[in-house]
């Protein structure tokens, strides 16, 4: 409800993946953490990214 409200809100969409993580989907939380760095640069969701392209062992 918050990314429809808010879409341009970045940290609307770093929660949405911080439930998909939750879900244990890792590629849809992935996809909503690079949404949230394409509305706003951001460090928490740049550091999400990373750990789950370590983990995933994605380039």
């Amino acid at each position: 409800m918050n990314v429809k409200n808010y879409p341009t809100s970045s940290n609307a969409y770093d929660s949405m993946g911080d439930f998909y993580l939750a879900q244990q989907d890792s590629i849809k939380a992935l996809e909503l953490f690079k949404k949230a760095l394409e509305v706003a640069d951001n460090d928490f969701s740049q550091e999400k990214i990373d750990l789950l392209k370590k983990n995933l062992k994605i380039e």
